[in-house]
């Protein structure tokens, strides 16, 4: 769709000059620059946004530690758990995996208690601006 823009003979000047120097049309350095910085600033934005590259990488790994398939397996497990044929080698691993996904949610708690200390608000308040599950096998 084409827009006219009306600029100051300095910046259409400017623009001149670097559409040369990059051999590309004047209208077609504008709408790249354009875009770029359009959706640089109204990109949608992601509850992460608001930690600091450290907290998020603190998140990542505790998001990594017990994967998709591990929640799914739990699921199963604790489906199958009232049924007869629940093998003791079942009830091990149900077991196990349990003791895994307690100790992950105590690590995964203190990293956003002390995240949301650091900030002044209370642990469950960054969790819901962080869209956390208070228990995400719940999704899994």
């Amino acid at each position: 769709m084409p827009i006219t823009l009306e600029l100051s003979p300095d910046l259409e000047n400017d623009l001149r000059i670097e559409a040369t120097r990059r051999n590309v049309g004047v209208e077609k350095l504008a709408s790249d620059y354009f875009s770029r910085s359009w959706r640089s600033r109204h990109r949608k934005r992601s509850p992460l946004d608001i930690l600091t590259p450290g907290e998020q990488e603190v998140i990542e790994k505790l998001n990594a530690e017990l994967t998709r398939e591990f929640w799914h397996r739990y699921k199963e497990l604790e489906r199958k758990i009232s049924d007869a044929d629940f093998s003791e080698a079942e009830r091990e691993e149900a077991l196990e995996m349990s003791r895994r996904s307690e100790a992950w949610n105590v690590r995964r708690i203190t990293a956003i208690d002390e995240m949301a200390r650091r900030r002044g608000m209370k642990w469950d308040e960054l969790m819901r601006q962080l869209k956390i599950s208070h228990h995400p096998g719940a999704k899994a």
